[in-house]
C-alpha cells in the first residue's frame, strides 16, 4: 500500500531493538484487516486484527510518537471489535509488554482484564549449527475482554 513507507517510518523507533512491522506488512495486507487510521490523508496509526473462529487477536497497535495521547489506539481497538462482532466472535486477545504502562491502562480502561504473565525468549544462534544463546527476556501480559456482545 502508498502508506507502507510512512507507517514503517513512524514504527522504526517503537522498541529498542526496533519493530517487526516491516517484516509483517505484506502478510498482514495479504490476510486483510490491517487497520491503517489517516489524518489529512496521512497514517496515524495502525493494528491488525486477526480473526480465528470465535476469538479475535489484535497486535501491532502502533501509533505516531508525535501524535499520541489523542485516541487513536482505542478507535482502532473499537474498530477491531466491530470487525469481529460481525464475524461473530466471542473473545478479543492482546499481549502487552508488562513495561508499557501507558499500553496497559488503555486495555484497562477498554474493560480488557490480565490473564496471564507470559515471558518470551529469543535465540541467538552462535555459529551456523551450533549451539545457541538467550537474547532477551520480555514479560507479556495476555489481556482479554468481556464477552464481545
Amino acid at each position: 500500500s502508498s502508506d507502507k513507507n510512512k507507517v514503517l517510518e513512524f514504527c522504526k523507533t517503537t522498541f529498542s531493538w526496533g519493530d517487526y512491522i516491516s517484516d509483517v506488512w505484506d502478510d498482514w495486507i495479504l490476510e486483510g484487516n490491517l487497520l491503517v487510521l489517516t489524518e489529512n490523508d496521512v497514517p496515524v496509526a495502525i493494528c491488525h486484527c486477526s480473526i480465528n473462529i470465535e476469538q479475535l487477536w489484535i497486535e501491532g497497535i502502533r501509533v505516531n510518537k508525535n501524535l499520541r495521547r489523542r485516541g487513536f489506539a482505542k478507535r482502532l481497538i473499537q474498530e477491531s471489535e466491530f470487525i469481529a462482532k460481525n464475524n461473530n466472535c466471542k473473545i478479543s486477545q492482546m499481549l502487552i509488554a508488562t513495561n508499557n504502562q501507558k499500553s496497559l491502562n488503555l486495555a484497562g480502561s477498554l474493560t480488557y482484564k490480565k490473564d496471564e504473565i507470559w515471558n518470551f525468549y529469543s535465540l541467538q544462534k552462535l555459529f551456523p549449527n551450533a549451539f545457541c544463546r538467550i537474547r532477551r527476556k520480555v514479560k507479556l501480559a495476555l489481556f482479554s475482554s468481556a464477552p464481545i456482545v
